[in-house]
């Protein structure tokens, strides 16, 4: 796989898990159309130069994710337990489209 396909995987993973999960929980419609445009810049970055800076990319958006959910809700905890579910969701996922390609 290359690394411009993995880097619109994990887009299309990190929105849906954001829009689903994280609105109205953890993000106002502001950061979440902040987050959203910043995944689609992130999308077409990798489609027109690829390589690892797409996945590199994705540094800052935990960052500016992480930030919105502690102002948001005012605890630092919360914000790492949103992750660590984010990824475990993620990894379940990407799991489970490994077991039904192969089969």
């Amino acid at each position: 796989m290359s690394i411009s396909l993995a880097a619109i995987l994990l887009v299309i993973n990190y929105l849906q898990i954001c829009w689903f999960i994280g609105y109205n929980k953890y993000f106002n419609l502001r950061q979440m159309t902040l987050l959203t445009m910043y995944l689609f810049f992130q999308l077409i970055v990798s489609q027109l130069y690829g390589g690892i800076l797409s996945l590199l990319l994705f540094i800052p958006f935990m960052i500016i994710e992480f930030s919105f959910i502690a102002y948001f809700s005012k605890s630092w905890a919360l914000g790492v337990l949103y992750s660590f579910i984010q990824n475990t969701l993620l990894i379940f996922s990407w799991l489970l489209l490994g077991i039904y390609s192969t089969s």
